[in-house]
């Protein structure tokens, strides 16, 4: 990946967003600030911001991550405004959580270059790792993912 290049393509997973959505610090935020500067390109797909909505809205006032309903809907029209929508068609499989294939047929059928999120399911599984690698996609944390972007 070229160091702050804004033709990187990239997946966020939904995971990484929700963390930046209700803690305004830390590596996940410092992702979202990146995609509102235009410093890499968001593809994502309808099922994965469905994924997000509801873990956006699912929590309710004097819980431990309450996000307001504006909040939740201004993230989903930046991903909208800022993202490339990808149709996906549920084929693609060979996570240890099958909730987890979206991300990656989200990624493959967007010609991605990585993955960025904090999923041990994707992060942590060396072969899917591998496997991907052959499909030129790369697995990365939020924290790597910044430091290829120059942070």
């Amino acid at each position: 990946m070229k160091r702050g290049s804004a033709s990187v393509r990239t997946v966020v997973d939904s995971c990484i967003l929700f963390t930046a959505a209700v803690s305004p610090t830390g590596a996940s935020a410092k992702v979202l600030e990146a995609l509102k500067q235009d410093r890499f390109v968001s593809v994502t797909s309808a099922p994965l911001l469905e994924e997000l909505g509801f873990a956006l809205t699912r929590a309710r006032p004097g819980e431990r991550y309450f996000v307001t309903d504006a909040d939740a809907e201004a993230l989903i029209a930046l991903l909208h405004r800022k993202g490339e929508m990808i149709r996906v068609t549920g084929r693609a499989h060979g996570c240890r959580d099958p909730n987890d294939d979206v991300v990656i047929e989200t990624a493959i059928r967007s010609a991605a270059v990585c993955i960025v999120t904090s999923d041990e399911d994707l992060t942590d599984d060396e072969q899917l790792r591998k496997l991907l690698g052959l499909a030129g996609l790369r697995v990365l944390t939020a924290g790597e993912f910044l430091k290829e972007l120059g942070e």
